[in-house]
């Protein structure tokens, strides 16, 4: 009779791990992977002078985009709220933020996954202006943060020295102005692949992010004072 019950809590105990099992392949099949902080560390290369060329830095700064219409479509920047690729393992990545400080005369902001998470050239607007995130980057932090391009502007532009930037994303100060273009007393990764701050090219040749439907993940180590930037999950811009 023992060795009958020992089979019995056996097999129900083999049942009971099939089944944990089981929820787990279902669950994680579900959900997907879930991307961390597996990347390896990003110390390497960096634009030191980005930074310290902001007025007043080290002051806080905020996550930025730049946007702009055009004849038929107009710039819409998304917050990524969760990452898309693994990212640096000494960075945080920054998944409570919004945007908040606009011209409403040429951006809208709206709802997509949450509150006032995308930004939106008004059409014939003329609009071409930076728009910035709600949440300090302090100068202890290391944070990496993401914006999908879900649309570009059709409008062609020459922004100084030959380039043609249209869209950008980079970080700003609490006193950079929203009528302004993004490296207006910010720092702008621009999308034919220029990086500007204060209105000065500090370099061209980085990797462009021409076109619609790109993740753009920006990495700002306050610690250190570098920033990066990647476009789709390949290799950071030093």
């Amino acid at each position: 009779m023992a060795k009958k019950v020992f089979i019995d809590l056996t097999m129900i105990a083999l049942i009971g791990f099939v089944m944990v099992v089981v929820l787990y392949i279902y669950t994680s099949t579900l959900l997907g992977p879930e991307i961390g902080p597996t990347g390896p560390y990003l110390t390497q290369g960096g634009l030191t002078a980005a930074l310290s060329s902001l007025n007043g830095y080290p002051r806080d700064i905020f996550p930025g985009v730049n946007v702009v219409d055009g004849t038929a479509s107009v710039s819409i920047i998304k917050v990524r709220q969760t990452p898309k690729y693994e990212y640096p393992e000494n960075f945080t990545f920054m998944s409570n933020w919004n945007f908040v400080t606009y011209d409403p005369e040429y951006v809208v902001l709206t709802t997509t996954n949450s509150s006032n998470d995308t930004a939106r050239a008004i059409q014939g607007s003329g609009a071409w202006n930076q728009v910035f995130g709600n949440v300090p980057i302090l100068d202890y932090e290391r944070v990496v943060f993401s914006v999908d391009i879900v649309s570009v502007s059709d409008q062609s532009f020459t922004f100084g020295n030959g380039q043609d930037g249209i869209e950008a994303v980079g970080v700003g100060i609490s006193s950079s102005s929203p009528s302004q273009v993004l490296a207006s007393d910010s720092v702008a990764f621009y999308n034919d692949g220029a990086v500007w701050t204060n209105n000065s090219l500090l370099g061209c040749n980085y990797a462009p992010f021409m076109g619609s439907n790109h993740v753009i993940d920006v990495a700002v180590d306050r610690v250190s004072s570098k920033i990066w930037y990647r476009v789709d999950g390949n290799a950071w811009q030093t």
